[in-house]
């Protein structure tokens, strides 16, 4: 710790001499680096830090009471001659130093004047707490005694072995979820099976535990750097009981490295507690213990990811970021640093540095409060829409939408209060440049509304495939060799022979059930016939006679089956070809065909059930069919104009109208469709992607034909859909992003 020598004056105090002296029972620590030296003043009784630079230490020392302003002012300017500090800038520093009664005098009714004071620092605290609805603090207590019986049996954790340890489990995790990252998607719980009403209470709970161990990393790490931690209690965090924890204290340590790792301890149990999840979660049959691994898991990645390691918000990454950039009070900064942006840019006023000796880089702080007041605005819109949907169904969204307006009153509308009040207060100063003010006003005010306001024009993007117009699909629906097939071009009529398939299995299995079937025949004769000696025979007739309606059934399917061998045309029209799909071989497998099935090096190839065949249809009419995004369905109607290319056109541009749009018929995409599906999909069959949302198909019909139909070719097309604001956009995308099903 530092002693407070009060420097010996330059000159004999003056009647002029400021009656200010700094306080005895301050404890001061110097802390930073020598390039970035900066002491922190701890106050004892109200538990306040405050930072103050090397310049402004400098005249921290010179408050011994002896002194006048202008005595501090000559001897500053002697021992920094590159800072202009003048007396009204001077004036400002004391009036802060007094205001948090970091200074006193010995006048009559200070201590009456410091106690209004403290009284008034609660009242805006109070205020602040007011303003953050979803993280409410209740009174703490010292949790000294509690931290003096846990820091002993707790040392072992901070053993290097340990913490090793506990980034392998880190490792192993993470590459557990890399490796198995599809499987993880499908055993995933849709929204509906993880938000129910018990699961809500087990994930209640799931924060609950993780925030309890989450604080007491942060105090216990800070008690094991020699920090103190003079508070701990609760809070409802999103309406969550859990614990807080009070590690201010932290400031008082010298080296940076220390401080960080006290804002990320708590962090570091979170994404452990997460990783040891994944496994119990992963390896756990389906119950109690793998709902709570499922939670905890939940809970504490998603924490991590957008609250606590999120330097937008003041949690642990806030306080981690203004270590590492060495700006204590980063908030504060930033939104001086804003001010003073806006100030200069609209105003064109000039506000004067609120540090001595500051070289702060205003322009990224001015960036950093912007984005951490949009993230604000974003997470707490998020939060009040989950509620809003999780209640709407009871018809209790009224309660969000009240915490809403309350929540936007406090947290947005009373600073943006303040900011008039303070922008009001520099004009009523006269150095205001009104002619700059109305112009960019203006200017920026145009742009916003173009931003909001003006529809601008917007195309959806998707994948298409080529086919001929009204063509039928032929597929093969029983497994077999391709012993013959039509030449490609060639017109046939409905009921003409396509194909024939040979299977010679499937002719074993006729000839066996046959001859099943005339063993049991058989059978049923020669019963009958003993039925009049033998009266128990009867009996044994029925069930003779429901194996042979089986066997039946079963003969008269295998020769449907064998009759299916035969391919016939189920309309009129012309045999267009399909090329291969080969993304139908499984990895390492040969295909069993190429090209096309009408070449002659293609006979006697095996075909599966599921196959397409050809087509039949008008070579010289095609169309378009166009997977639709479940995202942009709302945006495509019939009429639109499209834009499509086509590799197999090389690339030639083709214009068109949709004339179509309907939800696919099947869960399984046709196979040349699925190869440019650009959805999440559930499995691969043999024919075609099964997606795990629902998709929408569009037909879209050409302006201009194009002088050759490649059936099958697959492209892209770029539908003119309705035109939107940017700002709409920007909600179209948060919404898709950050989907939420009920």
């Amino acid at each position: 710790m530092i002693s407070l020598t009060p420097v010996q004056p330059l000159r004999q105090a003056t009647p002029r001499a400021m009656p200010l002296r700094l306080r005895d029972d301050l404890i001061i620590q110097q802390v930073g680096t020598d390039s970035a030296t900066r002491w922190v003043v701890k106050d004892p009784i109200s538990l306040r830090y405050f930072h103050f630079r090397r310049e402004e230490f400098f005249v921290l020392q010179r408050l011994d009471g002896t002194r006048s302003l202008e005595d501090i002012r000559r001897e500053f300017i002697r021992e920094f001659p590159a800072e202009n500090l003048t007396t009204m800038r001077l004036q400002t520093f004391m009036a802060y130093l007094h205001e948090n009664s970091l200074i006193i005098t010995d006048a009559e009714g200070e201590g009456q004047r410091m106690l209004v004071r403290r009284r008034r620092a609660r009242a805006s605290g109070a205020r602040a707490a007011m303003t953050n609805l979803l993280a409410i603090r209740f009174p703490g207590f010292d949790p000294t005694r509690l931290l003096d019986w846990l820091s002993p049996r707790c040392r072992w954790m901070f053993t290097r072995t340990f913490v090793a340890a506990c980034l392998l489990v880190i490792i192993a995790a993470a590459l557990l979820l890399a490796v198995q990252a599809r499987t993880f998607l499908v055993r995933l719980p849709d929204f509906h099976a993880f938000f129910t009403v018990i699961n809500l209470v087990y994930l209640m709970a799931a924060v609950a535990g993780a925030k309890v161990l989450h604080e007491l990393a942060h105090a216990l790490t800070c008690r094991h750097f020699g920090a103190q931690c003079h508070e701990m209690g609760f809070m409802l965090l999103v309406f969550t009981p859990c614990l807080y924890c009070n590690v201010t204290d932290s400031w008082m340590l010298r080296h940076r490295r220390e401080r960080i790792l006290i804002s990320a301890a708590g962090m570091f149990v979170e994404v452990v507690l997460a990783a040891l999840c994944v496994f119990g979660w992963w390896f756990s049959h389906p119950g109690l213990f793998n709902s709570l691994c499922l939670n905890q898991l939940v809970v504490c990645s998603v924490a991590t990811l957008l609250f606590n390691g999120n330097p937008l918000l003041r949690y642990d990454g806030y306080y981690i970021l203004s270590d590492l950039v060495n700006v204590p009070n980063l908030q504060q900064r930033a939104t001086e640093a804003l001010r003073a942006v806006l100030a200069k840019f609209f105003l064109g006023v000039k506000l004067p540095r609120t540090e001595f000796g500051q070289r702060s880089h205003t322009g990224w702080l001015a960036a950093y409060a912007i984005a951490s007041m949009l993230y604000k605005l974003f997470i707490l819109a998020a939060i009040l829409w989950f509620y809003y949907k999780l209640l709407e169904p009871y018809q209790l969204q009224v309660f969000p939408q009240i915490l809403g307006g309350l929540t936007i009153a406090t947290a947005f509308l009373l600073p943006l209060w303040r900011s008039m009040r303070f922008f009001g207060g520099l004009a009523s100063g006269g150095h205001v440049h009104w002619f700059r003010f109305l112009f960019r006003t203006i200017v920026v005010a145009a742009i916003l509304g173009v931003i909001i306001f003006v529809p601008l024009p917007r195309t959806v993007s998707a994948p298409a495939v080529l086919e001929s117009q009204d063509a039928r699909r032929v597929y093969v629906t029983v497994p077999g060799e391709l012993k013959s097939i039509v030449a490609e071009g060639t017109v046939v009529r409905q009921e003409d022979v396509l194909a024939e398939l040979e299977s010679p299995l499937l002719r074993r299995d006729v000839a066996e059930s046959q001859g099943l079937l005339n063993q049991e025949q058989r059978h049923l004769d020669n019963l009958r016939k003993r039925r009049i000696q033998e009266p128990d025979v009867e009996l044994q007739i029925p069930a003779v006679i429901e194996r042979i309606k089986d066997l039946q059934d079963q003969l008269q399917q295998r020769l449907t089956d064998l009759q299916a061998l035969s391919i016939i045309a189920p309309r009129n029209g012309t045999v267009i070809a399909v090329p291969n799909d080969q993304s139908q071989a499984a990895e390492g497998e040969l295909m069993a065909w190429s090209g096309s099935l009408h070449d002659a090096k293609n006979r006697g190839c095996f075909l599966e059930s599921g196959t397409q065949l050809c087509l039949i249809g008008d070579p010289d009419q095609g169309e378009a069919m166009l997977l639709i995004d479940r995202n942009d369905i709302p945006l495509v109607q019939p009429g639109q104009s499209v834009k499509l290319y086509f590799g197999a056109l090389q690339n030639h541009l083709m214009t068109g109208k949709i004339v179509e749009v309907a939800e696919a018929d099947t869960d399984v995409l046709p196979p040349m469709l699925a190869k440019q599906v650009q959805i999440p999909v559930r499995d691969q069959t043999d024919n075609g992607a099964r997606p795990m949302e629902t998709v929408y198909l569009a037909r879209v019909k050409f302006e201009d034909q194009p002088q050759r139909i490649i059936s099958g070719s697959s492209g892209a097309a770029r539908i003119r859909v309705a035109p939107r604001s940017l700002a709409l956009r920007l909600a179209d995308y948060v919404t898709r992003t950050f989907r939420m099903e009920f």
